[in-house]
C-alpha cells in the first residue's frame, strides 16, 4: 500500500515539475529560516544560566550611531555605577563591563579588532 503512494506522488512530482520545484525549495527555505531562528534563540535564552539569582540580574545597554553603522554596546560610562548605587538603594551590586578594541581604517574601509573585556570586581 505504501509503495502505491510513492508511486503515486512521484508520479505527480514528475508530471508538474515546476510546481514541485517551487514547493521542495519554498519548504525547505522555510525549514531552514525555522531552524536558524530556533538556534537563535536557544542561544540568547542561554546567558547567565548558570548563575543561581538569573532573575535579578539587568543588563544596561548603550546605543551609539556612528555614520552608517548602530553599535550596541553593553559598557557603561565611568560614572553610571556610583550614581545607580547612590540613587537606588533597592540596587545591590553594578558590575561594570568593558571591551577594548582596536579600529584600524585604510582608506575607504575600517577593521575592528576585539582585544578582551575589562570588568571590576562586582562581576563575580
Amino acid at each position: 500500500m505504501f509503495q502505491n503512494y510513492l508511486k503515486i506522488a512521484m508520479r505527480q512530482l514528475m508530471r508538474n515539475k515546476t510546481y514541485s520545484a517551487i514547493n521542495i525549495v519554498g519548504f525547505a527555505l522555510g525549514m531552514a529560516c525555522c531552524i536558524t531562528i530556533m538556534l537563535w534563540v536557544q542561544h540568547q535564552w542561554s546567558f547567565n544560566r548558570f548563575n543561581e539569582k538569573l532573575e535579578r540580574i539587568y543588563i544596561l545597554r548603550r546605543t551609539e550611531q556612528l555614520t552608517n553603522e548602530i553599535r550596541t554596546m553593553t559598557a557603561m560610562p565611568g560614572p553610571l555605577p556610583k550614581a545607580l548605587r547612590d540613587e537606588a538603594p533597592e540596587i545591590e551590586q553594578v558590575a561594570q563591563v568593558l571591551s577594548a578594541e582596536n579600529v584600524l581604517a585604510v582608506g575607504d574601509k575600517s577593521f575592528r579588532e576585539q582585544l578582551g573585556v575589562r570588568a571590576n570586581s562586582d562581576v563575580f
